[in-house]
């Protein structure tokens, strides 16, 4: 089976104006990205070195230490890379939009990013399964940011009646509706999607409110 290529850094004028850099620039450290995430992916962070990621970009490693100093540097721009990937259909919930909508769509972008890009979720997993030592102050600062302001989209719906206050387990996901369905929890207050399993039929919805957990989010069919 061909590879599936991963997302690389910006690269057009336009993105490589923005960020500062030039045009060479963007390709280059996209270069240096792409193959760093496939060494990470292949032998963890600490099994990784900088001569095998300069090897994979096809560059010197003198060349590579004029974009990234340290291999942690390299390791965190490939994670903060992932996040802003997979964040992006996260802050794209609309308050107005219907809540079963909304989170249907945001599941399935993240089901289809994981298949998409399953060198990201390998290198991101390992760090979470090593307790986030490299992400831990951008998950307790700028993340957590975030999900506070899509925690108010969540009240918002709850507010307007698309989603029933229901009492769940902080941080816990849990399975709702007869067959399956989409769970969301985290937080101190849940909503259930109004219907629930009576008026809906097999699928039930359930979606976090507000605390200290953040969210999560889990499609089971």
């Amino acid at each position: 089976m061909d590879r599936v290529k991963e997302p690389s850094a910006p690269s057009d004028p336009e993105a490589a104006e923005e960020s500062g850099k030039t045009r060479i620039q963007a390709r280059n450290e996209a270069r240096i990205l792409d193959a760093a995430q496939e060494v990470f992916a292949e032998r963890g962070f600490r099994g990784a070195t900088v001569d095998a990621i300069a090897a994979k970009a096809g560059m010197s490693k003198p060349n590579l230490h004029y974009y990234f100093k340290r291999k942690s540097d390299l390791y965190v721009a490939v994670l903060r890379r992932t996040l802003d990937i997979w964040l992006e259909p996260f802050a794209e919930l609309d308050p107005e939009g219907e809540p079963e909508v909304e989170l249907r769509r945001y599941i399935a972008r993240k089901l289809e990013m994981s298949r998409l890009y399953p060198d990201a979720s390998r290198v991101f997993a390992n760090e979470m399964l090593q307790g986030a030592p490299q992400l831990r102050g951008y998950l307790a600062n700028d993340l957590r940011e975030l999900v506070d302001r899509k925690a108010e989209v969540i009240r918002h719906w709850i507010e307007r009646g698309a989603l029933a206050e229901d009492e769940a387990v902080p941080g816990r996901v849990e399975r709702a509706g007869g067959g399956g369905g989409i769970v969301v929890a985290g937080g101190e207050r849940t909503g259930a999607l109004k219907g629930g399993e009576g008026e809906r039929g097999e699928r039930g919805l359930r979606a976090a409110g507000d605390g200290d957990e953040g969210i999560a989010a889990t499609d089971q069919l």
